[in-house]
């Protein structure tokens, strides 16, 4: 008998959808030498998405590590045949690149200076053109000054987002001076720009507004927010679905102001991740007794296609009962709300625990995470009714909340009345940032933490809780009366 191959298999868009699916580039890398019909499409997977460099660099020629430079070629200028290197170039649709001298699989992962010079000049020998014309998305994270151009070699006219995250060695004269280039060679249609210089100043400023000035039809935003004059965000945030600023803040009414003109030059914006600092040591003392009033944030209400919030501050958001109300009515399908989920104060009580139920009755029917500063010393009365939970939550941070041991059981039990968590976190220091989430873990809980037996003791709870029972996906008509 011959075995035939299902005729499904021999269609490129079902075979792409199945190798989109394989866990890792081996495997991609292992099913095209199945057979000729899946090679050009498994190679797809195998390529499309590098988590490094050194894949790339590897077709160019044999690397060599020098101690003092970093990886280079090990017969100089690349002479690989250039046809040959484009039938996979051409597949790279996303590069990532880190100088981070880190241990990978026994070898630093950090290329030598003169690696982007050879590569150009490479190209340029061979009828010029780009060395990945049809990347669309580059990542580039360097902590020295010689590293920040080596990203030169890997741009073409067909990139739509650009990331980069420039470390605490690089100078503000290589910061302007990559800013310059930028506006040189990236294409004006440019959809996502991630831009972090290691430093602030006038200068760096000025530039980096000149920068995105440039682009058309930018969507995604993510820079500090002194870039960000109201005349930037006029011109280019009609387009912007996602924004995601630092802000160095003086007085806590500002933040009103700032969601004024978030409102009215952002219409159809989507996603808002602000990180906000004091602007100096004095106004941190100064107010590290308070908390900020949602009443700042509101204009954001008017940001109805609104799927995802993230304050993160020093000192914690206060919502109360109408807040919560309107947040319900105004985001319907808001998914991710992180209202500054922690405190540099331990003795701030945060917000009453309570304000969960008020949550669970007027219940945006989208929303999978939450976080926020609440106190753990006042627990609400648990119904002896209720036998599941009401609501489904991927994750629910309660940043850096203290919690007395004589409350764990409480805490543990009322919990588990209004949701099913997935995943619950609190993160005794409260250091985590851009690079960090109050979704995630950020430093260990010491064994002794009472917050360890209370995740302990919902995630257990929530796991035992059969799938097949129907969890309300909707607010009720009505909610708690308010106090």
């Amino acid at each position: 008998m011959t075995d035939t191959k299902p005729q499904a298999l021999c269609i490129p868009e079902i075979l792409s959808e199945i190798f989109d699916h394989l866990p890792n580039r081996a495997d991609a890398a292992s099913a095209a030498t199945v057979c000729r019909t899946w090679t050009s499409i498994a190679l797809n997977r195998v390529w499309q998405d590098l988590p490094s460099v050194f894949p790339l660099l590897e077709l160019l020629g044999p690397l060599m590590y020098v101690d003092s430079r970093g990886w280079d070629f090990e017969r100089g200028i690349p002479d690989v045949d250039f046809g040959r290197l484009s039938a996979y170039t051409s597949r790279i649709r996303s590069l990532r690149y880190s100088d981070q001298e880190r241990w990978t699989g026994g070898y630093r992962q950090r290329i030598s200076t003169d690696v982007s010079a050879k590569i150009l000049y490479y190209v340029a020998s061979h009828n010029g053109g780009h060395l990945l014309p049809s990347v669309r998305s580059i990542e580039w994270a360097v902590s020295k000054d010689e590293a920040v151009h080596q990203i030169l070699p890997f741009f073409s006219t067909t990139l739509v987002g650009l990331d980069i995250k420039l470390g605490c060695d690089v100078t503000g004269r290589t910061t302007l001076d990559m800013l310059r280039t930028l506006s040189n060679v990236l294409p004006k249609d440019l959809k996502h720009f991630r831009f972090l210089p290691s430093m602030e100043n006038e200068t760096i400023d000025t530039e980096l507004t000149s920068t995105l000035h440039r682009f058309q039809s930018l969507s995604i935003l993510q820079t500090p927010y002194s870039a960000l004059s109201a005349d930037t965000l006029v011109r280019i945030g009609s387009s912007l679905q996602s924004l995601e600023v630092q802000y160095l803040l003086e007085d806590t009414e500002e933040l009103e102001d700032l969601s004024v003109l978030f409102m009215e030059t952002c219409p159809i914006i989507e996603n808002i991740v602000l990180y906000v600092a004091w602007a100096t040591q004095q106004e941190w003392e100064d107010h590290e007794h308070e908390h900020v009033p949602f009443r700042l944030l509101r204009p954001l209400l008017r940001c109805s296609n609104l799927i995802e919030l993230q304050i993160d501050f020093v000192i914690p958001i206060h919502l109360e009962i109408n807040d919560v109300r309107a947040i319900q009515q105004a985001w319907p399908e808001l998914q991710v709300l992180h209202l500054s989920a922690k405190s540099f104060n331990p003795e701030f009580p945060g917000m009453p625990l309570s304000i969960l139920s008020i949550f669970s009755a007027y219940w945006p029917a989208a929303l999978r995470r939450l976080a926020l500063f609440c106190s753990c010393d006042d627990v609400p009365a648990t119904s002896t009714d209720q036998k599941y939970p009401l609501r489904d939550l991927e994750a629910l941070g309660f940043g850096s909340a203290l919690i007395d041991r004589s409350n764990i059981e409480p805490v543990i039990a009322y919990l588990q009345t209004l949701f099913r968590i997935r995943k619950l976190v609190a993160n005794p220091l409260p250091w985590w940032g851009p690079e960090s989430s109050p979704f995630e873990p950020f430093g260990e809980i010491m064994v002794d933490n009472p917050w360890r037996d209370v995740i302990d003791g919902v995630e257990v709870r929530s796991r035992k809780i059969s799938g097949s029972q129907v969890l309300v996906a909707s607010a009720p008509a009505t909610g708690p009366e308010e106090s």
